[in-house]
């Protein structure tokens, strides 16, 4: 079986002329160590984002249409009477946790109701504003940020190991 065959640097017959630019270079993109620890900040930037995300306003809503058809006995008439109905509710809201341990909640809703037994249909309104302070016991704006000041310090250190890998791969080729 033939095929190709690999020969170590160190018993190539023809050495190798690089300049130490080109020979930094050369090992910086062919470190595998390196590019998988090139990946490291970014990975870590998501987990920042995810942490800061607890903090984003969370916008929710509810719609609905119904109709119904029926037929009711009307005490002392001989006929049933038809009865068509619709009904239409909307109902939106909008939430968001504070870095104080404030969760505030606004919402707003309604409803229509339109029956042909009435002549006019029903409606109704509501809105409200919901305001939670957790009790800040040993607790307050900092244990509400620890895991985002966390994130953020994970990403930084993962910023300087990937520099300081690159910079002890530099220092090692100018050393051979």
């Amino acid at each position: 079986a033939s095929g190709p065959v690999s020969v170590p640097l160190t018993e190539s017959p023809v050495p190798l002329k690089l300049t130490v630019n080109e020979a930094i270079l050369d090992a910086l993109e062919n470190n595998s160590g390196l590019k998988v620890q090139r990946l490291n900040p970014g990975i870590r930037r998501t987990y920042e984002a995810q942490e800061r995300a607890a903090f984003d306003p969370v916008f929710g809503g509810d719609g609905s249409r119904t109709r119904t058809r029926s037929e009711e006995l009307v005490v002392g008439e001989p006929d049933f009477l038809d009865v068509k109905t619709e009904s239409d509710s909307l109902a939106l809201s909008l939430t968001t946790f504070l870095p104080t341990g404030t969760k505030l909640a606004l919402s707003a809703e309604g409803n229509v109701d339109d029956s042909s037994k009435f002549d006019n249909p029903f409606a109704s309104t509501r809105a409200g504003i919901a305001l939670t302070q957790s009790l800040l016991r040993g607790g307050g704006m900092p244990a509400n940020l620890a895991n985002l000041r966390q994130a953020g310090i994970d990403s930084r250190r993962s910023d300087y190991e990937w520099r300081y890998g690159a910079e002890a791969l530099v220092a090692r080729v100018e050393q051979i």
